[in-house]
């Protein structure tokens, strides 16, 4: 590897753009993928086991609706993990092109179509999800579905009916009561361990962002 190498400032820039071979600027991008595509596969995996609460009177509707919902979210968060990886690997080859002289540019239209395929890829899942509505309530209409139940429908148990904590609760994500998805049991302690990490992780990140951009 060269001891000037191409800046990640600019992905469309010429060869002739360069910075110091650093650590930040070299594992920059494999660093955010190491953050990012476990913890979007680990996310996946939790929303594939969370509670559901179940809307009573519905007929029985409510297990199916809750159930569609909560796979299409897993599998949107599994395939954005394995989007991730495609165009972190996409990115680091073609690092390696213009390190070795066989591309002019990091960009261009291998690095644009990654970008576009992951963009396209979660936009399309967002709507799907929209359309299911929260918990897949779309699906219950028309069924005598009763207010839900248990914990989601308990406001001594939500802050500002976003943040959800329940010390007695072992579910880790629960349904959202605010917005399309899941939100964590800021009252369970694995969940305060896995945000801890990934906040420290991202924030351990932004020093190495700063370099590689050649802010510090």
């Amino acid at each position: 590897m060269p001891d000037r190498i191409p800046s990640l400032t600019n992905l469309w820039g010429p060869r002739g753009e360069l910075t110091e071979e650093s650590l930040a600027s070299v594992a920059l991008i494999p660093s955010y993928n190491l953050v990012l595509a476990p913890f979007f596969a680990v996310m996946a995996l939790l929303i594939a086991q969370s509670k559901r609460w179940i809307r009573g009177g519905s007929g029985g509707r409510s297990i199916h609706a809750q159930e569609t919902f909560r796979v299409t979210v897993s599998h949107l968060f599994a395939g954005t993990g394995l989007c991730l990886c495609l165009f972190s690997g996409v990115v680091s080859l073609q690092m390696i092109q213009v390190w070795q002289g066989r591309a002019d540019s990091l960009g261009g239209g291998i690095i644009g179509g990654a970008a576009v395929a992951v963009i396209l890829y979660m936009g399309v899942g967002l709507i799907r999800i929209m359309r299911l509505g929260q918990g897949g309530a779309s699906l219950e209409t028309g069924s005598t579905e009763a207010p839900l139940t248990g914990g989601l429908a308990d406001n001594a148990r939500w802050i500002l009916g976003i943040c959800y904590v329940d010390r007695t609760d072992p579910s880790i994500l629960v349904e959202a009561r605010w917005g399309i998805g899941y939100t964590m049991n800021l009252g369970n302690r694995v969940a305060q361990v896995l945000l801890s990490v990934v906040l420290v992780a991202l924030f351990g990140l932004t020093p190495m962002t700063l370099v590689a951009a050649g802010v510090l």
